[in-house]
């Protein structure tokens, strides 16, 4: 299980550098609604890291 939660964890880290890359990216036009919708998925994702590392961490005690 613990085996499991560190593959997800790392899969949406990859998801969250992607993201953010594409933000970054100088020749990238954006909407406005789009950079606050790809910020919010960051965020997203960043809050589900969180709750898996506290699982793993749970889980792994």
């Amino acid at each position: 299980m613990e085996d499991k939660i560190k593959e997800a964890i790392e899969e949406l880290v990859e998801q969250r550098a992607r993201i953010l890359q594409m933000l970054c990216e100088g020749d990238a036009i954006w909407q406005p609604q789009m950079i606050v919708q790809a910020v919010h998925e960051v965020r997203s994702i960043t809050r589900i890291i969180r709750l898996l590392k506290g699982e793993k961490d749970q889980f792994g005690n």
